[in-house]
């Protein structure tokens, strides 16, 4: 099983097994990792993420955002985010 280690105060860092994680493309990813690492022992609606994060936007533009957050994270992870809490069961609106 693969390791994360984040630093939350100060400057943001996150590691994957030792390894720093640079391929961030916003900071909203960040907030995304961070949130659900520290919020992880429960299933998180879709639908509440994108009200967090992108709360001025329309329905459809933070779904979008959320989607595009989600995919660069477990690229970020290294296709590891199984390993953690990055599910997304099929017709499901929870992340896990």
């Amino acid at each position: 099983m693969a390791f994360l280690a984040m630093n939350l105060l100060g400057t943001f860092k996150a590691t994957l097994d030792g390894e720093l994680i640079t391929r961030f493309a916003t900071d909203k990813e960040r907030a995304l990792l961070a949130y659900l690492a520290v919020e992880r022992e429960q299933p998180h609606r879709r639908d509440s993420l994108m009200a967090l994060l992108w709360p001025n936007q329309s329905k459809e533009s933070a779904a979008n955002n959320l989607r595009k957050s989600l995919f660069r994270l477990r690229q970020s992870l290294q296709d590891r985010a199984e390993d953690f809490f990055l599910a997304t069961p099929a017709k499901s609106n929870s992340i896990l």
